[in-house]
């Protein structure tokens, strides 16, 4: 994946996540049928990359569920249903993440 050349210039800490991330983003099947060669393919990576880093963190530190994640009042809004397509869908679908978290907690940092 592009966002991945420089894997090897990553700090140690960062790289723990970073790691962690490209091995659920390369596992995907539609990646592997349609691998991400070109930054203008990875833009679809990038709607939910902030949010899988704050889930795959959270599941270390699980007290960042708790956060106000403001939900009744994003509901029924443009950034709600941005959410669900860019972000809550692919993470459940294309990472295949439905058995490790809940929508709830993919919509906190959504």
């Amino acid at each position: 994946m592009p966002l991945c050349q420089s894997c090897k210039n990553i700090s140690p800490l960062k790289f723990k996540y970073h790691k962690e991330e490209c091995v659920l983003i390369e596992k995907s099947a539609k990646f592997i049928d349609d691998p991400i060669k070109t930054h203008k393919r990875a833009k679809e990576v990038y709607s939910y990359l902030s949010p899988l880093r704050f889930l795959l963190k959270a599941e270390q530190s699980p007290d960042l569920f708790k956060l106000d994640d403001k939900l009744e009042e994003r509901s029924n809004t443009i950034i709600h249903f941005f959410a669900l397509a860019h972000v809550v869908k692919p993470l459940i679908k294309t990472l295949d993440l439905k058995d490790r978290f809940t929508v709830e907690q993919i919509q906190v940092p959504g």
